[in-house]
């Protein structure tokens, strides 16, 4: 089971392009374009959306890696283009602390063009930018060591293991 994040992506009025906006201004990664940011008043407060979208992303990746020793979790369903960033940067980390990898901008560029292929290479500066802001989060509050887990690959019948003893009789 994953955790998605909704509510994150804006179209561009220019080119129709889908993306995360990073702050109030931000311009379309395809065309440049800064479009003016509308929500429902109910469903997000816009001088906000660029830190509800990291903290709702590094939420989810803390709890991943609390319960499961790793960012990606391990059953996801992944849909929109919110979901395929939060599964792309769920990867890098733990790309990042099973190499031990010393993050830079760009290091997954190659990586990100071949997930979401040619007719999506504009997302890639919109990664880069939530990458790095993660990144930054990451090594200022150390918040995604965990003492004492092991890092585990299991099964998910292994994880749910005894869930179904006393239910069928």
């Amino acid at each position: 089971m994953s955790i998605q994040i909704r509510g994150c992506e804006n179209s561009c009025a220019q080119c129709q392009k889908i993306y995360i906006p990073l702050h109030k201004e931000y311009p379309c990664p395809a065309c440049g374009v800064v479009n003016k940011i509308i929500e429902a008043e109910d469903k997000y407060d816009e001088e906000h959306i660029h830190l509800d979208f990291i903290n709702e992303l590094i939420g989810s990746m803390k709890y991943y890696k609390a319960n499961n020793g790793q960012f990606v979790p391990f059953g996801c369903y992944i849909r929109g283009m919110g979901g395929n960033i939060q599964n792309v940067v769920c990867w890098a980390f733990d790309k990042i602390e099973d190499e031990k990898l010393e993050y830079k901008t760009g290091m997954f560029d190659e990586d990100i063009k071949k997930y979401f292929g040619p007719e999506r290479e504009y997302i890639l500066p919109n990664i880069n930018g939530i990458l790095d802001e993660v990144y930054k989060r990451y090594g200022n509050e150390n918040f995604f060591i965990t003492k004492g887990f092991k890092k585990q690959k299991f099964s998910i019948l292994e994880k749910i293991q005894g869930w179904f003893d006393g239910l069928i009789p």
